[in-house]
């Protein structure tokens, strides 16, 4: 839509002179023209610099609003929004993502872009959450001006070569397990854009799409016009394409479908929301899929976590011999900049398709960790490296012992 929050928008924000009491400002006309757009365009901006997916606006209670950005799963504190001017803030994104600036009591969403003066164009998607005392705004971030996300940028190691064979046998399901943040959707673009080549015939089901990719036909799922993720693979595999990619499988009809196009000669490349790639196996016999279909129909599942990034610049080592955040000017004295990515491949062979045709729920998870380790296995490698603290390693992973 390319609307920018310097803009004056067509509606002047006019519709706030019925929301906004004027006694709480000393200059109405001159804060909705001029503080509230610098206000946006800093939040905008900062959850850019540091590499956040979103911002969240809290209500607190007191008639301010918090505001938080989401970097990896954790949340850190962003630009404080001054007393007085918090409904305004909101009722600019409201503008902004074509919103109904009255309706307090619904949810609503919206989308709309915004080249930022620090250079990157952003897509940004507002999402409202009525509650008391006022609405929760979270406004999800993607950059759109960034270079394509590259496969062997995000997978190093033998991951990466695992990853690469199980795309190039072109047909059966490659699932990447983990939960919302967990950096999934960044490995399955990395993963479509590696499989569209002119040469196949590729689909993409997802809700809403951060940008559109060469070669890459784009089905917008919307459930509330009968148009769900099982539709839309119903009529992919009938469609005969070469490459399927799905959002998520978080359903067992969805799940069934995937399975369903795996077996029939496609590569289904999907997201499952699970903790890891045992629990993932356990999903697909839950669906209920029969053992014998699973392991033929899924080649790979990856486990996946986006972890806070040490500050290369104040990273220390402790009395453990491991890393800790200290803080410095460099990463805002958080210790923290950006998030690095953590994955757990396991192949569908061997000693795992017996355990997976056993149907036994203890005897694959151990067969699974015994032959492919675990997501924590992978994450203290990577804190081993000083990218990533050991603390973050072992809570953002799952325990074994669980």
């Amino acid at each position: 839509m390319g609307t920018s929050p310097d803009d004056t928008d067509d509606k002047k924000l006019d519709d706030l002179d019925g929301l906004l009491d004027a006694d709480d400002l000393d200059d109405l006309d001159d804060v909705l023209e001029g503080e509230i757009p610098k206000l946006v365009t800093q939040l905008l901006e900062e959850a850019v610099r540091v590499g956040a997916s979103a911002i969240h606006l809290e209500p607190t209670g007191d008639g301010t609003i918090r505001a938080r950005l989401r970097v990896g799963r954790a949340l850190r504190e962003g630009p404080a929004i001054p007393r007085g001017l918090e409904r305004g803030v909101v009722a600019r994104l409201k503008v902004l993502g074509r919103l109904d600036l009255t309706e307090r009591r619904l949810p609503q969403w919206g989308e709309f872009t915004s080249k930022l003066e620090t250079g990157p164009t952003v897509a940004l998607r507002v999402v409202t959450l009525p509650g008391s005392p006022d609405e929760r705004i979270t406004v999800h971030v993607s950059l759109l001006d960034t270079s394509p996300v590259r496969l062997d940028e995000i997978v190093v190691g033998d991951g990466l070569e695992e990853i690469r064979a199980a795309l190039d046998v072109g047909r059966g399901l490659v699932l990447v397990a983990g939960p919302r943040w967990s950096g999934a959707d960044r490995l399955l673009e990395a993963c479509v854009r590696e499989t569209a080549q002119p040469d196949r015939a590729v689909v993409s089901i997802a809700e809403t799409f951060r940008a559109a990719i060469p070669n890459v036909h784009q089905v917008v799922v919307r459930p509330e016009d009968g148009m769900d993720t099982a539709v839309a693979l119903r009529a992919a595999v009938r469609s005969a394409v070469d490459v399927i990619h799905v959002h998520s499988l978080h359903d067992p009809e969805a799940l069934r479908w995937g399975v369903n196009a795996g077996l029939h000669g496609s590569l289904v490349l999907a997201s499952i929301p699970t903790a890891d790639v045992e629990d993932a196996v356990l999903r697909l016999l839950e669906a209920p899929i029969a053992p014998a279909l699973v392991v033929e129909a899924v080649s790979l599942i990856i486990g996946v976590r986006q972890i806070r990034r040490l500050c290369p610049s104040c990273r220390k080592r402790n009395a453990d011999g491991g890393f800790i955040a200290t803080g410095c000017d460099e990463c805002g004295r958080t210790g923290y900049v950006g998030t690095v990515p953590v994955h757990h491949v396991m192949r569908m062979d061997g000693a795992i398709r017996r355990a997976v045709r056993s149907a036994d729920p203890e005897t694959i998870v151990t067969t699974i960790r015994a032959a492919a380790g675990t997501l924590r296995d992978a994450g203290l490698r990577v804190a081993e490296s000083g990218e990533i603290s050991m603390v973050d390693a072992l809570r953002e992973t799952p325990d074994p012992a669980r």
